[in-house]
């Protein structure tokens, strides 16, 4: 997810009063321009789904953190929604601009438990990443991301049989049906649909593992290498 921006320009906030969800609720967030929105979906389960010109480009897809064993996103009571709209300039050491405009819209729901999403939508897409506020640390088990896919999709992706850290040839796939689901798939990925493409990638990802795609039912889900629970010295 990009990282956090300086906030400046115009800044609105707006705080909701507590929410206990018994139902499903909807909360939607539209970018600048009005044409990316993404729909988080609020009950037994968190999930979200993106919508382009008012065509739905990905359907309904299941998100959660598991947390020493506690899985945030499932059954979880709202406590606060709040909005943010930010305009700014990213100014980066290297590359070819000098200034990058990092405009969007941000929704942050904060949880009974210590922990909150933060979901963004810019003119070019939508990002979101979990805060946590435990009071100690924690060890995060698994987190679960799906990305739920037409089968009218094509590809063109970077597939390995392994965990490779580094980008490999890519191959183009005129249906995501033909995709092998014994492989794993290095991001950045693109998904084209009568000439519209959606990437899937990852940024701001420090001390944690980068995340692959794996094909399964429905879609795409993300894959992390697991922490070793015992390392063994190597002798050469």
């Amino acid at each position: 997810m990009p990282r956090p921006a300086a906030r400046s320009g115009i800044f609105l906030l707006i705080f909701l009063s507590s929410i206990a969800v018994s139902a499903e609720q909807i909360v939607r967030l539209s970018s600048p321009d009005g044409k990316v929105e993404i729909r988080v979906t609020l009950g037994a389960s968190i999930r979200y789904s993106i919508w382009y010109r008012q065509q739905q480009v990905v359907a309904a897809s299941p998100i959660s953190l598991t947390v020493d064993r506690s899985v945030l996103g499932r059954g979880s009571v709202i406590k606060k929604i709040s909005r943010d709209s930010v305009r700014s300039v990213i100014t980066p050491l290297y590359g070819k601009f000098d200034r990058l405009k990092d405009d969007y819209r941000e929704l942050r729901i904060d949880f009974s438990q210590p922990f909150s999403l933060l979901v963004r939508a810019y003119d070019e897409g939508i990002a979101w990443r979990w805060v946590l506020s435990f009071p100690s640390t924690v060890t995060v088990n698994t987190e679960e991301v799906s990305f739920a896919l037409k089968p009218a999709y094509s590809a063109l992706l970077s597939v390995t049989p392994k965990l490779t850290s580094w980008e490999l040839p890519y191959t183009s796939y005129s249906s995501v049906s033909q995709v092998p689901d014994s492989n794993n798939v290095i991001v950045p990925a693109l998904f084209t649909d009568r000439g519209f493409r959606l990437v899937v990638a990852e940024s701001d990802v420090r001390d944690y593992p980068g995340m692959f795609l794996k094909k399964g039912e429905g879609g795409f889900h993300g894959f992390w290498a697991a922490y070793p629970k015992r390392e063994t010295p190597y002798r050469g």
